[in-house]
């Protein structure tokens, strides 16, 4: 797991979350992404806890807004 797809995973396992965007300019980056969209299915509520610690949208609300 690289950390831009565990990154996009954390985004992607976000309630408050809408949406979001990433894109890829090579085949490697697109692998990310899949490998990315997999791990939040799989394992969303584990890549949550895992870096709850880090306190990385610690400003954002249930509701999305900052």
């Amino acid at each position: 797991m690289t950390p831009a797809a565990l990154g996009i995973a954390f985004c992607l396992t976000n309630p408050a979350t809408a949406n979001v965007l990433f894109g890829a300019s090579r085949l490697s980056q697109l692998e990310q992404n899949h490998a990315a969209l997999a791990l939040a299915r799989d394992h969303g509520a584990e890549v949550r806890d895992a870096l709850a610690a880090c306190r990385v949208d610690r400003e954002v609300r249930a509701d999305g807004v900052w």
